[in-house]
């Protein structure tokens, strides 16, 4: 298995887009002594303290993030290798995801509105596995909602302002995992098209790394996730690209 904590970056991902369930792989690293984390360079205002503005202006979070407008619809194709010492491919696995915003009307314990979406993720000619994920997204923070409640433990954080490069942020409010803005790109090419403009932010942990790619009125449309192979050998990739999109009357 993964360690534990790069599993953890891992499944941020795989949770957003419904793949957790289906792709797993034996990963473990030699033990090693733990690194000293650094401080974030910001920390996370307390819910209570929220103010939300929902401009979606350039530069904020929501510009980055997933369109909340109902009707939203994306699709992704996550593809999974395994690679020996000698580069020489393993193991291949590729699933795809499709989500759908169902609702921007609910709200939280904390009276603060949400995005839900309607999440299937399947293997081709497989049966789908069907999941609904909720987000709360301003022009401040973006983040997973659990228990409907925004200071739920369970939380991870994607985005925080000011998106701007080194700024970082706990990716839990009660993990030690730190997320930071890699800095900007001005251009990356999916199999949707090419996007200009990303954001690149970069999760690390002892020997793996994931990097998620930001386009603006888009959300993710890319993420690269790295770490040892199995027995500590060997590489894991696990690349999530965007397919689709689309907006409630766009054709």
């Amino acid at each position: 298995m993964f360690r534990k904590k790069a599993a953890s970056a891992f499944l941020v991902c795989a949770l957003l887009i419904c793949v957790g369930a289906l792709i797993i792989t034996d990963v473990s690293t030699a033990q090693t002594k733990k690194k000293k984390k650094k401080k974030s360079s910001i920390s996370i205002a307390p819910p209570s303290n929220f103010h939300p503005t929902t401009s979606g202006d350039p530069g904020t979070v929501k510009y980055y993030f997933f369109p909340n407008d109902t009707g939203t619809y994306w699709k992704f194709r996550t593809i999974q290798i395994v690679l020996d010492q000698q580069g020489k491919l393993l193991r291949a696995d590729t699933v795809y995801s499709e989500s759908r915003v169902i609702a921007n009307d609910r709200f939280s314990l904390q009276r603060l509105p949400l995005m839900v979406t309607s999440d299937t993720s399947y293997r081709v000619g497989g049966e789908g596995v069907r999941s609904e994920s909720v987000f709360y997204v301003d022009d401040s923070v973006a983040m997973t909602v659990f228990n409907n409640s925004v200071v739920g433990q369970g939380n991870s954080i994607f985005l925080v302002a000011p998106v701007k490069k080194t700024n970082a942020w706990h990716e839990k409010q009660d993990d030690t995992t730190i997320t930071a803005v890699a800095g900007f790109v001005d251009s990356v090419v999916t199999p949707l098209g090419r996007f200009d403009s990303v954001l690149v932010t970069i999760t690390q942990q002892e020997f793996s790394d994931m990097r998620k790619y930001y386009a603006p009125g888009h959300g993710i449309i890319k993420t690269v996730f790295r770490s040892v192979g199995p027995s500590g050998r060997g590489l894991v990739i696990v690349t999530m690209e965007m397919l689709e999109f689309k907006k409630p009357g766009s054709n």
